[in-house]
């Protein structure tokens, strides 16, 4: 792994021509990932574009999201990028992180106003920095600056071993950062606190063998996860239902081809061939529902409605398995 250090603003400043042109440099010049510790209150179509040119060519792009307590700032509200907010020690968000709804991650950032860790200096990031006094040396810092570096490094070691593609990575870091704040995506923590041993050693194509059941009208009610040893305990809310099996064999968030699936009254062969027998449950009871799965081929038949209650369980349960084997 090699460090390509691009200068882009001089003691005045900078343009956002030249912003635009290191991206491009760094591209052409082979990087694989851009640390970008700047930002702007307004867009700029030439670093739009050179972000573009980036992702087209399978280069990510790692911007700070701000330090106004506000929106996000450009280049990091570009779709392209990776945009990254701060936390504290404690891992809660900065006070002067930014926010909003294109913030992919957060990561440490430091906050010199607080002591929590008890050492005697302010939770600042230590940062390589230049003062009058003191020349170029080593500063405690905080921001959305020192935050963005820590994910790209992240991003570096796990292209080093051996896993590419701006999306997949992306969806890497998603499947194991660590959740904060509501559950799930949300403004202030976007997916969550940046996860660095899961996202190395994160094993490509674990997914889990989730379970639900539906009304009759496909409609999702409850959904849960297969045990390693085949046992299942699914919560129903309903007198019958039926049940399913599904796993996403290529991680689409779609039941597709290839993928296992079955239900309660499958007997075998293709999935579509057969139709979901009802399970029935009393009010405080239970009732045990013994059932096989196969590869499913037939895609013109796919019952189910709101199917984002099971992506949402499974994208939870893939999250714990990951810190679980951390």
């Amino acid at each position: 792994t090699k460090i390509l250090p691009i200068r882009i603003l001089g003691p005045d400043g900078g343009s956002s021509f030249n912003v635009a042109q290191g991206i491009v440099y760094a591209v052409e010049h082979g990087a694989k990932v851009i640390n970008m510790s700047i930002g702007s209150t307004g867009p700029s179509s030439a670093v739009e574009n050179a972000c573009l040119y980036g992702y087209d060519n399978d280069v990510i792009l790692v911007a700070a999201a701000g330090n106004d307590n506000s929106g996000l700032r450009y280049p990091a509200k570009y779709s392209e990028t990776f945009a990254v907010g701060a936390v504290r020690y404690d891992w809660q968000r900065a006070y002067y992180s930014n926010y909003g709804p294109e913030l992919d991650f957060v990561a440490p950032g430091g906050d010199i106003t607080v002591d929590q860790n008890g050492d005697s200096y302010g939770d600042g990031v230590l940062s390589t920095s230049w003062s009058i006094d003191s020349g170029n040396g080593y500063f405690y810092m905080q921001g959305t600056s020192m935050a963005a570096p820590h994910v790209a490094g992240v991003i570096a070691l796990m292209i080093s071993n051996g896993l590419t593609g701006v999306e997949e990575i992306r969806d890497i870091l998603k499947s194991t950062a660590r959740d904060l704040g509501d559950f799930g995506f949300d403004n202030y923590y976007g997916y969550g606190l940046i996860d660095a041993y899961s996202a190395v050693t994160y094993s490509d194509g674990w997914e889990p063998l989730m379970v639900y059941n539906t009304d009759t009208m496909w409609n999702v009610d409850s959904v849960s996860v297969v045990n390693p040893d085949g046992s299942y305990n699914l919560q129903v809310n309903l007198a019958s239902s039926y049940v399913f099996v599904w796993q996403d064999f290529d991680h689409d968030d779609d039941i597709g081809y290839g993928d296992l699936y079955g239900y309660y009254g499958y007997s075998g062969g293709d999935p579509d061939d057969d139709y979901p027998s009802t399970v029935s449950v009393t009010a405080g009871g239970e009732t045990e529902a013994n059932f096989e799965f196969g590869v499913y081929i037939d895609q013109t038949y796919k019952p189910v409605e709101n199917f984002d209650k099971v992506i949402e369980k499974k994208e939870q349960i893939i999250k714990e398995h990951y810190q679980e084997i951390r």
